[in-house]
C-alpha cells in the first residue's frame, strides 16, 4: 500500500508541469493573440492630439474609441463603436415640436404595487400616462412606457422594453434588459443603458454639460439632433440615422 501513496503523491506533484512538457515537444501556444480593433484608439480623433471641436463627416466609419476636447460632432450615415467627449452630437441640430405642458398629475401606483424605501415594483407592464409626475424609483418586471411630458424624479428598471414618449423628463437613470426607446426631445440625466437596442431619436439628450454620463447598448441607433455628453457605447454596432426610428 505504501508504494501505491508514494505514486500518487509524485503523480500530483507533477500534474502541474505536464502542459509545460506537452508544449516543448508540441507547441500550441507559440502564435501571438490577435487583438480587436474594438479596443484601439482612432489617433485622428484621440483627446489629447484632436481640436477641441471634432466634427466627422456624414457616411464615415468609426472605428474603436473617438473622443474631442470639448464637442465630438457625427454626421448622418456614420458608424461608430465608443465615443466620448463632454458632448457628443448626432448629425446637425433640428427643430422641435411643440412644447407639452409640464407634469402636473400625481402618480398612481397600479393595486398590485409594492411600495418600499422610495421605490415601486411592479410584477407586469406599466404605462405612466402623459404630463405624470412619478416621485420614485420605478422596478418593473415586465415593459415600461413613460407617456408624453412624463416626469421621473428617480432612476427606473424594466426586464422588458422601455418606452419613452416625447418631451419626456427623468432625472435618474434607465436600465432595461430589453430595448430602450428615447423618445424625441426626452432628457435622461443619468445612464440610459439597454441589454438590447438604445434608440435615440432627435433631439433626445442624455446626460448634461455639468455631468457626464454613458448611453449604452448591443446595437446603437442616435437619430440626428440627438445628444449625449459623457460616453457612447454600442457594443456590437452604432449608427446614426436621418429620420428617428419606430418605437421599439
Amino acid at each position: 500500500m505504501l508504494w501505491l501513496v508514494v505514486i500518487a503523491v509524485l503523480v500530483w506533484i507533477a500534474l502541474p508541469f505536464v502542459p509545460a512538457v506537452l508544449e516543448v515537444y508540441r507547441r500550441r501556444d507559440a502564435a501571438p493573440l490577435a487583438l480587436s480593433n474594438r479596443y484601439r484608439e482612432d489617433l485622428r480623433l484621440r483627446e489629447d492630439v484632436a481640436e477641441d471641436e471634432v466634427t466627422v463627416p456624414a457616411g464615415e466609419a468609426v472605428t474603436g474609441t473617438a473622443s474631442a476636447g470639448r464637442v465630438l460632432r457625427i454626421g448622418v450615415g456614420c458608424s461608430f463603436e465608443r465615443l466620448c467627449a463632454p458632448a457628443v452630437r448626432f448629425g446637425e441640430a433640428v427643430a422641435g415640436g411643440e412644447a407639452v405642458a409640464a407634469a402636473r398629475l400625481p402618480f398612481e401606483p397600479p393595486p398590485h404595487a409594492d411600495e418600499a424605501a422610495g421605490r415601486f415594483l411592479v410584477r407586469g407592464d406599466l404605462t405612466v400616462p402623459a404630463r405624470t409626475l412619478v416621485e420614485a424609483d420605478l422596478v418593473v418586471t415586465g415593459a415600461l412606457r413613460l407617456e408624453a411630458a412624463a416626469v421621473l424624479r428617480g432612476s427606473a428598471k424594466s426586464h422588458g422594453p422601455m418606452n419613452l414618449g416625447p418631451e419626456v423628463e427623468v432625472q435618474g437613470s434607465l436600465f432595461s434588459k430589453r430595448d430602450l426607446y428615447v423618445g424625441a426631445g426626452s432628457r435622461i440625466a443619468g445612464v440610459a443603458a439597454a441589454d438590447g437596442d438604445l434608440v435615440l431619436a432627435q433631439g433626445s439628450v442624455v446626460g448634461t454639460p455639468e455631468t457626464g454620463t454613458t448611453a449604452t447598448g448591443r446595437r446603437v441607433y442616435a437619430s440626428a439632433g440627438s445628444c449625449v455628453h459623457g460616453t457612447v457605447w454600442a457594443l456590437e454596432a452604432g449608427r446614426v440615422t436621418a429620420a428617428q426610428r419606430r418605437h421599439v
